[in-house]
């Protein structure tokens, strides 16, 4: 049955109460890559044991401030619990808590109290549902930052994307639009919603590329490289946008390597626009690219021997 945003509401009031009844202790590492022998201080989360509803998941300087806090003399009272989604083949992903968790474990809490939602019983199997109950929680958490406008139009596309899904047109019903005007009043109104609506790859001018993907497939794509005997030595990165080359990519590629003590990666690239496909195919930019891995693969060494980073891209044509 799919829930109603009634029963959404509810899902989130009681949680925020605390008199949600599904409850259990989980771990916290089980939200991140083991740790590194070689540097124990270092985490780096799991993206496959979360379900993710912010579009930035972690403030880095948020989770220090509050860490020092605590380390000199403060509460933990602040660090509410965390809710998970459970699946039917007993695996649980975390939902609302990316700050809580990794706070938790940098202060050395081996395991948390854990608000349990059934993916099948309470979601409806529906991400959009899973998005949406994540925004809600994030309305009032108080170990995080509130819902931004960038989560509420991940939820929005999320949706759109759904009613694709079944054959519907992409644009939500008036019901569908008042509910999110009720739900974030920082929506300016119709016609503000109406131009994010237009921003979908479905409706909008802006559109992606002929072949996008979404978070599922992506996953998939991950697990299939991952499967490959030409990449079984390798730490495979999770798929990042043609954009984040020269950023988070190479962030990720050695937090990745070094967490797995692999001396190998790949790095898997999908275009989100159509001006990112345009770069691509008209520009050097996977030269650009190549190069700069190259110097890096050249630059440094594990165990004296040069790293290598290897690139893939998913087709955008």
């Amino acid at each position: 049955m799919n829930p109603t945003i009634d029963d959404l509401e509810l899902i989130a009031e009681q949680i925020n109460a605390g008199t949600w009844k599904k409850r259990k202790r989980v771990k916290n590492m089980n939200f991140f890559f083991p740790r590194n022998t070689t540097c124990p201080d270092l985490i780096v989360p799991d993206p496959q044991t979360r379900v993710q509803a912010r579009v930035e998941d972690r403030d880095l300087d948020f989770i220090d401030r509050q860490v020092n806090k605590v380390n000199n003399g403060g509460s933990t009272d602040n660090i509410k619990d965390i809710t998970c989604i459970e699946f039917k083949n007993d695996i649980d992903k975390l939902l609302n808590g990316n700050h809580g968790v990794e706070i938790n474990v940098m202060l050395g809490i081996d395991e948390a109290n854990a608000n349990m939602v059934s993916w099948e019983d309470d979601l409806g199997s529906s991400m959009f549902n899973a998005i949406r109950l994540g925004n809600m929680l994030n309305r009032v958490e108080q170990e995080s930052q509130a819902t931004q406008n960038n989560d509420i139009k991940r939820e929005l596309f999320t949706l759109m994307d759904e009613r694709v899904a079944q054959g519907l047109e992409p644009h939500p019903t008036l019901e569908q639009r008042e509910e999110f005007l009720k739900l974030y009043p920082q929506i300016k109104g119709q016609r503000a919603l109406g131009q994010w609506i237009a921003d979908h790859e479905e409706v909008g001018s802006n559109n992606k590329p002929k072949i996008s993907y979404t978070s599922a497939q992506r996953l998939h794509m991950e697990s299939v490289f991952r499967s490959l005997s030409r990449y079984s030595e390798h730490a495979v990165t999770e798929c990042r946008t043609v954009a984040s080359w020269k950023q988070t990519a190479v962030e990720q590629i050695f937090l990745q390597m070094l967490a797995e003590k692999k001396k190998k990666a790949l790095i898997i690239f999908y275009c989100s626009t159509v001006s990112q496909a345009d770069l691509l195919d008209n520009t050097n930019l996977k030269k650009t690219i190549r190069d700069l891995y190259d110097r890096l693969g050249a630059y440094y060494q594990v165990d004296r021997k040069n790293i290598e980073i290897d690139i893939e891209y998913l087709r955008h044509r």
